[in-house]
């Protein structure tokens, strides 16, 4: 085994094309002996030097680009998906309100359940239990659990459901559109 301590180069000489260069290496065996060996006088054209910093400088620049344009296309496959994942969640939301105001109104006027209805009701809840957060899919639950009650309560004339809108009871999808924009607001993409 040899240990190499020192590498030196020297001496330039007056025509800058070419220059001399002159090794001295310090050299350790195992037995602990040092032994310095000159390595000799070697000319060296120094448009060599600039062709390998050309080249070293292409490379750094052509990797330089390419981790950009890779950097530039996951930022935008990761935005596109972000905005089918919301588009998508906003068609259920959308299907989902209309299908629980329908169910709801009916259960303020009727004391029999509209069973295809609610049926459609709970498959959209399934599916957002799929796709949604918790706060969505806690809210959907309680608009559901508030219809299936409200079947039971008594029937409820047109006065009483203007008292209702008036005092702002008749609301019972606030929570819900709540939690559906905190989620939306949640999906934005980050700018850069």
């Amino acid at each position: 085994m040899v240990l190499v301590l020192s590498l030196r180069t020297t001496k330039l000489t007056a025509d800058f094309r070419r220059a001399a260069v002159v090794r001295d290496v310090v050299i350790v065996t195992p037995g602990g002996h040092q032994r310095r060996q000159f390595v000799g006088d070697y000319t060296l054209d120094t448009s060599i030097i600039s062709a390998l910093a050309a080249l070293t400088g292409a490379a750094v620049g052509g990797l330089t680009s390419g981790i950009a344009n890779w950097l530039n296309h996951r930022t935008q496959v990761r935005a596109q998906w972000i905005l089918h994942e919301k588009s998508r969640r906003q068609i259920l939301y959308r299907d989902f309100i209309e299908e629980a105001s329908k169910c709801y109104i009916d259960s303020l006027q009727h004391d029999e359940a509209d069973i295809p209805g609610l049926v459609g009701l709970y498959a959209k809840l399934s599916r957002m239990r799929t796709l949604s957060s918790k706060p969505v899919v806690h809210s959907a639950e309680e608009v559901a659990r508030k219809i299936m009650d409200t079947y039971l309560e008594p029937d409820k004339s047109f006065v009483e459901l203007r008292e209702m809108t008036i005092d702002g009871k008749i609301d019972l999808l606030r929570g819900f559109s709540d939690a559906c924009h905190d989620e939306f607001e949640d999906m934005r993409p980050l700018s850069l």
